[in-house]
């Protein structure tokens, strides 16, 4: 799940960046997987860094879910 997501299309909505339109690389630093929603769920927790402003330690973190093979954002 390693990869740099937005650094063509800018950064996401749900960003700090992201409102303004900012385009930065928008990394994946590390990740957990498990089962955070339900037992049978495959979740993961990813850190992300960049998109965010360095009041926020220029990252944050993403909960991601994966349903009919798909990896779909959360929160």
């Amino acid at each position: 799940m390693k990869g740099t997501f937005g650094c063509r299309s800018g950064c996401p909505d749900y960003t700090g960046f992201g409102a303004i339109g900012d385009r930065y690389d928008w990394v994946v630093g590390a990740y957990a997987r498990g089962h955070y929603l339900i037992p049978a769920s495959d979740d993961a927790v990813l850190w992300m860094e960049g998109c965010e402003p360095h009041t926020r330690n220029f990252g944050g973190t993403v909960l991601v879910t994966r349903q009919s093979g798909k990896w779909t954002v959360l929160w």
